[in-house]
């Protein structure tokens, strides 16, 4: 996926009237509502950890392809029932954007901090990862 396409992608947030604080009122925030993009597992699911063990206050919403099968979120949304919600989204399916954007508008209003820690590899006829040269 192209830096075009990836801003195309979150300028749908802006179209729909979302919110997002900067990073830097992020230092300043005591609670609120944080979105990790690509939660399922590595740096992202990490975030969301730290998110809800560092800190009593605030709400999560973790975002990943295949919530049922994110193990590791699963485990926290048991031990973080009521400040972790997990939603179904896939970048390069737009209704998943546009539909975790409105239950997110409608749940919460805004949201203060945004981490995106998803990432493409491929997207069939597209975009394929380099291949080594020897």
């Amino acid at each position: 996926m192209n830096l075009n396409v990836l801003r195309q992608r979150a300028k749908l947030y802006v179209r729909r009237g979302y919110t997002f604080s900067t990073l830097a009122s992020a230092v300043r925030w005591e609670g609120g509502v944080s979105m990790v993009q690509g939660a399922s597992r590595g740096i992202g699911l990490e975030f969301v950890r730290q998110l809800l063990e560092k800190k009593d206050k605030g709400y999560i919403v973790a975002t990943c392809r295949n919530p049922s099968g994110a193990t590791g979120l699963l485990e926290l949304k048991n031990k973080f029932p009521e400040r972790l919600d997990i939603h179904p989204l896939d970048l390069t399916v737009e209704s998943t954007i546009e539909d975790s954007a409105k239950s997110i508008k409608d749940k919460y209003g805004s949201v203060n901090l945004l981490i995106n820690a998803s990432g493409v590899l491929s997207i069939p006829n597209v975009l394929q990862p380099v291949q080594k040269q020897h």
